[in-house]
């Protein structure tokens, strides 16, 4: 169960480092209405980009503004609709700071409470669209 709590600058929810890569715990801030998560993580080389631009997408699903710190790789900070307001990679910044103004109000999204339900829908539609013709052509044979 995700812990969030009231701040004087909005709701915060601490995630450790994968747990953004887990569906059902992201979406939970969402519900929560969240507005801003926390992210301290560690990351390897390989991984670096993976992973920020995966922490931008689910703050934007979950309609949630992101403060991912991590230890010797890139750190990010981006608002609501997906938009990196600063970033720092260690190996290549002569500082090791990072400064940002992030908005205190995150915004609802259906997607937190729908989640994949839309492109299932569509892909089941898509796949009805050429088996059912088959079938129907089947049938007459």
């Amino acid at each position: 169960m995700l812990k969030s709590f009231d701040t004087e600058y909005g709701r915060i929810a601490p995630f450790i480092c994968s747990d953004m890569a887990f569906l059902s715990k992201i979406q939970q801030a969402g519900r929560n209405n969240v507005d801003i998560l926390i992210v301290p993580a560690s990351d390897w080389k390989e991984m670096t980009l993976l992973t920020a631009k995966t922490a931008i997408v689910r703050g934007v699903e979950n309609g949630s503004n992101i403060i991912r710190h991590t230890n010797n790789r890139m750190s990010i900070v981006s608002n609501v609709k997906g938009c990196v307001l600063a970033q720092t990679n260690y190996f290549q910044s002569d500082t090791k700071t990072l400064s940002a103004q992030v908005a205190m109000k995150g915004r609802f999204t259906l997607y937190s409470y729908i989640g994949n339900l839309f492109v299932y829908l569509c892909n089941l539609y898509l796949l009805g669209s050429f088996i059912l013709p088959q079938i129907k052509r089947l049938i007459k044979r």
